[in-house]
């Protein structure tokens, strides 16, 4: 009967442990970043309302966020630094190019 109980509740304390770590290197967690970057967007949710990408960045150590339309062709990138501040933000156009091409997803997205 107490295995029963006991595997759950570890297993809650061990994947709370990895949520705390990531908050410790990154300062904020990534559904926090993902929220400023909504609440910063003047064209969130009307245009711009797909999370294209969200991610840290341990080198620059900020979160980059894209919120795009649904086609991922037009949107705004955000740089979200540890403490919850705007660090920067641009405009994404991509045009007509294919959106597998350059211009995707590291070819000079970000800056």
């Amino acid at each position: 009967m107490r295995s029963r109980f006991f595997l759950p509740l570890a297993l809650c304390v061990v994947l709370a442990g990895c949520v705390t770590e990531d908050i410790k290197e990154t300062g904020i967690s990534r559904a926090t970043a993902i929220r400023i970057a909504e609440r910063h967007c003047p064209e969130y949710p009307d245009r711009f309302d797909y999370v294209d990408r969200a991610e840290w960045d341990p080198d620059g150590r900020f979160w980059r966020v894209a919120l795009t339309d649904e086609d991922g062709f037009h949107g705004r990138s955000f740089k979200i630094g540890p403490d919850g501040g705007i660090i920067g933000s641009r405009v994404i156009d991509r045009g007509d190019r294919d959106y597998y091409g350059p211009g995707h997803y590291g070819y000079g997205f970000w800056w």
